[in-house]
């Protein structure tokens, strides 16, 4: 719509093939408006966990000292800030330099890190078994892709059953993300079986 009608690069123009001109009334400036609310969400949940993490490997590094801080504790969110507010310097650098210029040289920057952290993992440790591990990871998600996406321990919870939390389970899938239920196997590896969180 942006190119053939000549509109704005907004989210109401998107609407202009189905609304027409009621795209830029009271419907555009409402969904312009959760767009942008939207975004800021998502921009500072991943800016503070991020800087949680980072934070946190800093500590694993020896660089600083986090692990014995509370979470309440002025140093701990001294450190987040302090991170937070490189991270958002750093972004704003790269914003204002443009894609040729800082874009470019940031996402270098990121890819050529991502890759020598992987390839540093997948060499300097058992890489046969981290081979194995991967075939057989994909083998398990294709083979129980709809029992882990859609099963929702309705049938033990609606019995009221307590069972106890497992030591280890795989993450939880979006089925999961809504009523907490965790993915278990046996001693054996194999015959999965629900637990609830």
């Amino acid at each position: 719509a942006a190119y053939r009608h000549d509109l704005p690069f907004t989210l109401r123009s998107t609407l202009y093939p189905l609304l027409g001109r009621h795209a830029f009334g009271w419907i555009g400036d409402l969904v312009d408006g959760i767009t942008v609310v939207t975004i800021v969400a998502g921009v500072v949940c991943d800016l503070g966990l991020g800087a949680a993490q980072i934070v946190e490997g800093f500590d694993n590094l020896g660089l600083i000292e986090v692990l014995s801080l509370a979470e309440g504790d002025n140093k701990l969110f001294q450190y987040r800030a302090i991170t937070i507010w490189v991270v958002t310097i750093v972004a704003a650098i790269s914003a204002v330099t443009g894609v040729a210029r800082g874009i470019k040289y940031l996402s270098i920057l990121g890819f050529s890190t991502g890759t020598f952290i992987w390839a540093t993992v997948l060499f300097a440790d058992k890489s046969e078994f981290i081979f194995n591990l991967f075939t057989q990871s994909i083998g398990f998600h294709i083979q129980w892709f709809f029992e882990l996406s859609y099963a929702s321990d309705a049938w033990p919870r609606l019995a009221d059953h307590s069972i106890a939390q497992a030591d280890e389970y795989l993450p939880n899938y979006p089925a999961d993300e809504i009523n907490g239920t965790g993915w278990e196997l046996d001693q054996n590896g194999a015959d999965p079986s629900w637990i609830g969180n």
